[in-house]
């Protein structure tokens, strides 16, 4: 075997196995590791394939390639879009080789094909690809919330007379999320179990949202949770209830990536605001509960046996004079209370 235009493969045993160590540079992208054939191997010179042929094995009639074709995601700048407010995503991926059938196609939960983005029988030329989508269906639709799995398809367009395909086509995965921007609390709502924020949720003036004791807020990186109205968390200390995310946790002072925070709650008031905190963990937000009050008029709010822990900031106060704490601890965050001193 000539070393300078092919693989060099060292033989395990004579009559099945061989092991792909290197490879030359620009000869192809694949790598095939460990491979059990029958022995004997001869390289095509341009062709980015392992070839085992009739020529050089004993099994005659055996004609095999392993396909080198690799599809690889490189970027999605949006995972989550609101295609209401015209957002879109657009997916970066790479080809290692020119391919042909290559599809970008959209499904559904029911994993249901709803758009295609791409469809190209033809050549496509190797390397960095992109592509936009805008959350909508191939009749020019918005698709409804959810998750929507983004599939990238090719095939190798290397054709070896009486060859047998071991695998012919590569596909890359991602999943896009359809969510409204910002919703909106706009009547007195409770709620018990999980509930998965997944950007903004407003409680509206003059409005409650009361969560139920051993009621979870799962609160992706980003969202945020503003109070405009009232919120109540009735936990209790068999069945508290959890606000945020959670980290993976390391030791003392540990600090998440900036990427990784969800926003916080936000209580923002014009008058006296009444909402209580019982037996309630508010975890991983950039600043855990910011509470600004504009009114001259003393704060009703109440935190009692409350924890907020590895946050950036634990407890952000505004003008919040007269707030009634008892029992609240704020662990690992790198500032616990801002400002340090107010009156009460």
């Amino acid at each position: 075997m000539d070393g300078n235009n092919a693989r060099i493969c060292k033989y395990l045993d004579t009559q099945t196995d061989f092991e792909l160590l290197t490879h030359t540079p620009g000869f192809g992208t694949g790598s095939a590791g460990l491979l059990k054939y029958p022995t004997g191997i001869a390289m095509a010179k341009g062709f980015p394939h392992i070839i085992a042929t009739e020529l050089y094995t004993e099994n005659t009639g055996v004609v095999m390639f392993i396909n080198d074709l690799v599809i690889y995601i490189e970027d999605v700048d949006n995972e989550m879009i609101d295609p209401s407010i015209a957002e879109t995503s657009t997916i970066e991926y790479m080809l290692s080789e020119y391919t042909v059938d290559h599809a970008v196609e959209i499904f559904d939960s029911q994993k249901l094909l709803v758009r295609t983005l791409i469809d190209v029988a033809g050549p496509v030329i190797s390397g960095k690809q992109s592509v936009v989508w805008d959350g909508r269906s191939d009749q020019g639709q918005i698709l409804p919330e959810g998750a929507y799995t983004v599939q990238i398809s090719g095939q190798d367009p290397y054709n070896v007379p009486g060859a047998k395909d071991i695998y012919t086509t590569t596909v890359g995965k991602i999943k896009i999320e359809i969510r409204p921007q910002t919703v909106y609390i706009t009547e007195n709502t409770q709620w018990d179990e999980t509930h998965i924020i997944y950007r903004d949720l407003v409680i509206n003036p003059d409005v409650t949202l009361t969560l139920a004791s051993g009621t979870t807020l799962d609160c992706r990186k980003n969202s945020s949770i503003t109070v405009l109205g009232t919120l109540l968390s009735n936990g209790t200390e068999e069945y508290p209830n959890f606000i945020g995310k959670v980290f993976g946790y390391i030791g003392p002072a540990y600090a998440p990536p900036d990427n990784e925070y969800w926003q916080g709650i936000k209580i923002l008031s014009t008058t006296p605001n009444s909402s209580h905190l019982n037996y309630t963990l508010i975890s991983g937000g950039q600043t855990g509960l910011y509470v600004s009050h504009t009114s001259s008029m003393p704060t009703q709010i109440e935190l009692n046996n409350v924890t907020i822990k590895h946050c950036k900031f634990g407890l952000y106060r505004q003008n919040a004079f007269g707030m009634d704490c008892n029992s609240v601890r704020i662990d690992e965050c790198e500032t616990r209370i801002y400002p340090t001193k107010q009156n009460r």
